[in-house]
């Protein structure tokens, strides 16, 4: 009997949360006979390279601007030519056409993954209502975008089934080395505390909440700190001025897009996660599997992730006087940013080992 064959669908392979599963995925499926094919609406991501590497597959299909009924037409042939088996689909626009041209092809299941919870427009809520009523599998990243999908899409809560992001313990985890490294590359020593966070530099990652709550801190110098922030989009220009105009920006580290981020996280003392909203963020599971201590809004899924008062602290939304607060706290706690550091790494390997998340997809793609 041949491999169980499955297509990754998703916008693109730009640097991201759900682009990182993607990779992961596709790197753990063949040792455990399945194959996988991945196809992106717009080519060129970041993380293409990382696939390509792996030898996978990688199909563009150019999705045209709105909607485009053609698109189905197009991966339905895909999915065909291919002897996909199952398509498994990242967010919105990928459900939409994944579902469809799975229907189209004949004998293609559909594995479908909702990574966040958005406001929706009356033309999308219909339609993730109509989707709702076709067959496949539907999973949710966290009870929180779980009770979404109940809730607001109105999906029976038999169906939608909680799958929590994993980590691969091994390759984040604390290293001298790394750190040392890290640390050389951006001019610091071992006494800097670094605080810093990875995400791509757009509103809903709310990074100017944090430069604002943490540059009275860099500005104090007791202790010596830096902030790093790893990641790039449409807001570095006016984030590099806001830390111009508030008199820090030779203490701040703007990288921009980076693929090392174990090498990044290892060489960091706090972590910190200001978001405006999320789902099940994956970064912040790895930055706890790199022993790091966490600081971050208690917004979505991130109170499914941090223990208050064990990994780390969740601040309200908003407010930058905690999150200035909790973020000084542990500056100024070696012991502190040890004891929770620990404690988060055995948090993760305890609920989000990687390999529970892939068996768990597994099982999915097979019909279990």
């Amino acid at each position: 009997m041949p491999p169980l064959r499955v297509l990754l669908l998703n916008h693109s392979m730009a640097m991201g949360g759900i682009e990182t599963m993607i990779v992961d995925l596709a790197r753990a499926l063949p040792s455990h006979g399945i194959g996988v094919e991945v196809a992106v609406f717009e080519e060129g991501g970041s993380l293409e390279a990382a696939l390509r590497d792996l030898r996978v597959p990688v199909h563009p299909t150019f999705k045209r601007a709105g909607l485009d009924p053609g698109l189905v037409m197009r991966l339905a042939r895909l999915l065909r030519a291919r002897a996909i088996d199952v398509v498994h689909t990242h967010n919105y626009s990928a459900w939409l056409y994944g579902s469809l041209s799975a229907r189209l092809a004949g004998k293609v299941r559909l594995v479908h993954t909702e990574h966040s919870v958005v406001e929706r427009s009356r033309v999308r809520f219909l339609l993730e209502r109509l989707l709702a009523r076709l067959p496949g599998e539907v999973v949710a990243v966290s009870r929180h975008v779980q009770e979404a999908m109940t809730g607001e899409i109105g999906i029976d809560s038999g169906r939608v089934r909680l799958v929590y992001n994993g980590v691969d313990l091994m390759r984040f985890s604390a290293s001298d080395e790394r750190r040392v490294a890290f640390r050389r590359e951006i001019g610091c020593d071992d006494r800097t505390v670094l605080v810093g966070t990875l995400a791509r530099l757009v509103p809903v990652k709310n990074h100017a909440h944090l430069i604002r709550s943490v540059a009275p801190l860099l500005k104090a110098g007791q202790p010596d700190m830096r902030l790093v922030i790893a990641g790039d989009g449409p807001e570095r220009s006016s984030l590099e001025a806001l830390a111009q105009g508030l008199g820090v920006a030779p203490s701040v580290h703007f990288l921009g897009m980076r693929t090392d981020t174990p090498g990044i996280l290892a060489g960091l003392d706090v972590y910190v996660l200001p978001s405006l909203s999320e789902g099940m963020n994956l970064t912040l599971l790895e930055a706890m599997s790199s022993g790091l201590p966490i600081v971050a809004t208690d917004v979505g899924g991130n109170g499914e992730i941090v223990a208050e008062g064990q990994t780390g602290y969740l601040v309200p939304l908003g407010d930058e006087r905690a999150l200035q607060g909790r973020i000084a706290m542990l500056a100024a706690s070696p012991s502190l940013r040890r004891e929770f550091g620990t404690a988060a790494r055995s948090e993760v390997a305890r609920r989000f080992d990687q390999r529970a998340t892939i068996e768990a997809y597994c099982a999915l793609y097979r019909g279990a």
